[in-house]
């Protein structure tokens, strides 16, 4: 069984619908896909970037945030997350449609970590 986590996120004046794919019998998130709240604000199109930001999410506690990638000095269009229990942060990229794992630290024990926390300069 395959279920979703939805989390509207506004960037840049825009709405975005990120939607993470799970399936019932793993922790992990499969595909991530994102759609725009359309011009005439009756539909969701499908995006393959965010007009090169970035997007956080916290899976625990329902958080997100966009920056400018440039400002963070990141690469654009991707959506950072941690799957719950993880001890990794995970990337998706928008463009290639890949999700990278990247642990931030190698001194981070197995299970150490309770909570995503991304801390972010002010707007």
């Amino acid at each position: 069984m395959v279920y979703f986590e939805d989390y509207l996120v506004a960037c840049l004046g825009e709405l975005y619908l990120v939607r993470l794919h799970r399936r019932s019998t793993a922790i992990e998130v499969q595909p991530v896909s994102v759609t725009k709240r359309g011009s005439n604000n009756s539909e969701w199109v499908y995006v393959h970037d965010i007009d090169g930001c970035v997007i956080f999410l916290d899976l625990n506690e329902g958080f997100c945030a966009s920056r400018s990638a440039s400002e963070l000095s990141l690469v654009g269009d991707c959506i950072y997350y941690v799957n719950i229990g993880e001890t990794c942060f995970f990337c998706y990229d928008m463009k290639t449609d890949c999700t990278q794992a990247n642990l931030p630290c190698h001194h981070v024990r197995e299970g150490s970590w309770s909570r995503s926390m991304w801390v972010l300069p002010p707007l």
